[in-house]
């Protein structure tokens, strides 16, 4: 006769499910650093959004505290929910700011942050 036996059959499937287990497992891990990646890449684009705004602003309002921005306090940035922003702004000198906009959000319990700095000079 020919054919499979049971036995042949059963090593067969055990072997595949041997195989394809460290496979499977390579998948679920491409997965988490693809989404941690791209929560990296959305904060980042958060983080310039929010200093462009506050980058169009005039040179003597940037820093002072109005119906856009708190500065120096920690916000939920709405549009999406996920990240929280801080900006800070050193006025160490009357033609300079240095501007800090960090943005934070959590990934897998754990809080991470990006930062990004700009120096704005007195245009006038």
């Amino acid at each position: 006769q020919s054919g499979l036996s049971l036995v042949e059959v059963v090593v067969a499937v055990a072997i595949i499910a041997i195989a394809l287990t460290p496979l499977i497992s390579m998948f679920a891990t491409s997965r988490k650093s693809v989404e941690g990646a791209a929560n990296r890449a959305d904060a980042a684009a958060t983080a310039r959004t929010i200093m462009d705004s506050v980058l169009s602003k005039p040179f003597d309002d940037i820093g002072v505290d109005d119906t856009d921005f708190n500065y120096g306090a920690r916000y939920l940035y709405i549009p999406d929910n996920r990240y929280d922003y801080l900006i800070e702004v050193n006025n160490a000198k009357t033609y300079l700011k240095d501007v800090t906009v960090t943005v934070f959000w959590t990934e897998k319990g754990k809080e991470l942050s990006i930062q990004i700095y700009s120096a704005v000079t007195d245009r006038s």
